[in-house]
């Protein structure tokens, strides 16, 4: 075998595909079937997602105590004092 062109069977030049397109698909259902899927898959990643943090429990923070959690409160009111 020499190292010229790449026949084919019977001594013919193999013809070559041509580079596959990962673009728009053809078919609108398909579309539309992709779209479907990624969004139920997204979603179930996000309540799976959700349900493992609900198990563990409320969040710590960085560890700190208990009176170092943040309470809610932005800014304490303050008291007026009687005159």
């Amino acid at each position: 075998m020499g190292h010229g062109a790449v026949h084919g069977v019977e001594g013919q030049p193999r013809q070559r595909r041509p580079p596959v397109s990962h673009g728009r698909p053809a078919n609108p259902r398909l579309l539309r079937q992709r779209l479907v899927v990624f969004v139920v898959v997204t979603l179930l990643v996000a309540l799976g997602i959700a349900a493992a943090q609900g198990c563990q429990g409320p969040a710590r923070g960085l560890g700190g105590t208990q009176s170092d959690t943040y309470d809610g409160a932005a800014v304490r009111p303050v008291e007026a004092s009687a005159p």
